[in-house]
């Protein structure tokens, strides 16, 4: 996690692969000093950076509290609307109880697939919904939500929704990394649906086949404070989450739902690992809101600062300390470790023809 700051995870995985290759091409060799002088060396990569992590300072003064809305909805391509009503209700409940916390949250964010603002509109009229918002705290709110929209054009985007309680709706965006099966199919896999069940095909394109977005994401000025999210699969993603930060954002905020597997423990797991990786890797607080999973505050060192106990329904709440400086990760990228796995392979490919080639005088 600390050598994330630096080289991020296709350099770490370069670190792991090329130690791993030289200790093995010594152990080949059977040459005892460099086996030894390797794993020295490996010892020294994996301790000095754990030294180094517990003394260096990654965050300043300023602060922000935030709040977190866990649901526990199966995915479902057109749920009832007895289900979408008792959906509703528990998110208002949800954003009451946070709201009347003694600490208000500055930001209050909501799951990947919510629908929170699309149902307030459909359940109560605009200036009930207004009303609400207003009165939900003294203080502006910042409440972010996700929801399956239809753009102007026809198009079925996943759009994040910004939304200041005194203010209304502040800003948008369409998630961009889409996820495959849940959210398009692949042509190859469209292609032999299309012979096998037409029916099935014209129905995921009406619910579940999503459009990409077309513009980066772009965090949104709230009071002093630049706020931008992410929407799930967008979290695996080093590049999305390295351009968020580099467009000013002062958190990662990422929008998640397992509700499509049932919350599987696996990839509850690996998400959680990965938001560990994308705090660490551009040194900036990390706040993840689930459904059907675990949600979670990931500190800017990549560590887990609070985390919800279960996949129930409930609220997760605590002040995130930001860190306003960029790292060299976030300003060089993972153009190095890209070229330097093509040298390296360059290296070997002709080291190995040289090789053939003597062999073939002899």
């Amino acid at each position: 996690l600390y050598l994330a700051q630096f080289i991020g995870i296709y350099g770490i995985s370069f670190i792991v692969l090329f130690l791993n290759l030289l200790l093995f091409y010594f152990i080949k060799r059977k040459n005892i000093f460099y086996t030894l002088f390797a794993l020295i060396f490996i010892f020294l990569v994996i301790y000095l950076p754990n030294l180094f992590s517990r003394n260096t300072p990654v965050a300043d003064s300023q602060s922000v509290t935030v709040g977190v809305v866990q649901t526990q909805n199966s995915s479902e391509a057109d749920p009832s609307p007895k289900k979408e009503i008792i959906k509703f209700n528990e998110q208002i409940n949800f954003l009451k109880k946070i709201a009347a916390q003694k600490n208000t949250p500055n930001i209050i964010v909501l799951p990947e697939a919510s629908d929170f603002f699309k149902n307030i509109s459909t359940f109560i009229n605009t200036e009930e919904a207004k009303d609400f918002f207003s009165k939900l705290s003294e203080k502006p709110i910042l409440i972010i939500d996700n929801s399956r929209m239809i753009d102007d054009e026809g198009l079925i985007k996943s759009r994040t929704i910004y939304l200041d309680s005194k203010e209304g709706i502040v800003g948008w965006y369409d998630k961009r990394l889409l996820m495959p099966a849940g959210e398009y199919l692949p042509d190859s896999i469209k292609w032999t649906a299309k012979i096998l069940d037409p029916s099935k095909i014209n129905f995921f394109d009406q619910y579940r086949y999503f459009n990409k977005g077309q513009k980066p994401p772009q965090p949104i000025k709230f009071q002093n404070l630049n706020i931008g999210a992410l929407a799930c699969s967008e979290l695996l993603s080093p590049s999305s989450n390295r351009s968020l930060v580099q467009n000013g954002s002062d958190v990662i905020i990422i929008q998640a739902s397992t509700g499509l597997f049932n919350g599987n423990n696996s990839i509850v797991n690996q998400n959680l690992a990965t938001a560990r990786m994308r705090a660490a890797e551009n040194r900036k607080p990390l706040i993840l809101a689930a459904n059907y999973g675990l949600s979670y505050i990931i500190s800017s060192n990549g560590g887990v600062q609070k985390i919800t106990p279960n996949y129930l329904p409930q609220i997760l709440t605590d002040t995130v300390v930001l860190n306003s400086k960029k790292t060299l990760y976030n300003k060089v990228g993972d153009m190095p470790w890209f070229m330097a796995s093509f040298a390296l392979l360059a290296c070997l490919r002709i080291k190995n023809s040289l090789i053939s080639r003597k062999r073939h005088r002899e």
